[in-house]
């Protein structure tokens, strides 16, 4: 995947006190996936050493308060 950007939209402007990381990890198998270690990767950025058949990719929402959260609209690949 060297090359390749991530890139996603959120529903709307991220409300004060609320953050969204975006983490994935790639293997050439299944096994291998899940014993690494996740790397945070930016918007519409080129991917660097990214490497691998599998790709799994986490997302992350926080918010400071009960009443509002992050929300993602779209995630893809280019």
């Amino acid at each position: 995947m060297p090359g390749r950007r991530f890139v996603w939209t959120f529903a709307q402007v991220l409300p004060d006190k609320t953050a969204a990381a975006f983490e994935i990890r790639t293997a050439n198998d299944k096994v291998s996936l899940g014993a690494l270690d996740c790397v945070e990767v930016q918007n519409d950025t080129e991917s660097t050493g990214v490497v691998g058949r599998y790709l799994k990719l986490r997302v992350r929402l926080t918010s400071e308060s009960d009443s509002v959260t992050p929300e993602v609209a779209s995630i893809g690949i280019k």
